[in-house]
């Protein structure tokens, strides 16, 4: 990404700015949001919830290492959150109320032929 995408567009930028409201999601404790990303020096998962989230997160967890270069917050870098944690189900089991989690595999485990 840091060739073929030498200015870091991201679309999602811009989404993010437009229609989330950081300051409202980290003053409710009536919906819970958690994204991850992973600290690319460490390679260890970090997890953002309501009051910690921020424009830098969503941008790590939702980029892609071979679109997008890394985040840098705070003191380090981040990316993609898939990589060592996603999703993170024990966020989810021990820090909500709800009774069912339903999750969507979207990649097969198995794929007879090569993707392309």
């Amino acid at each position: 990404p840091y060739d073929f995408n030498p200015s870091n567009y991201n679309p999602l930028a811009a989404l993010f700015k437009k229609y989330i409201d950081f300051d409202r999601l980290k003053k409710t404790d009536k919906s819970k949001v958690f994204a991850s990303a992973t600290d690319c020096p460490t390679n260890r998962i970090l997890v953002f919830n309501n009051t910690d989230l921020c424009e830098e997160a969503l941008l790590a967890s939702t980029g892609l290492p071979m679109f997008h270069q890394s985040v840098k917050w705070k003191e380090t870098y981040l990316w993609d959150g898939r990589y060592v944690g996603n999703p993170t189900l024990e966020l989810l089991i021990y820090n909500c109320q709800a009774h069912d989690l339903l999750i969507v595999q979207v990649t097969p485990i198995m794929r007879k032929t090569v993707p392309k």
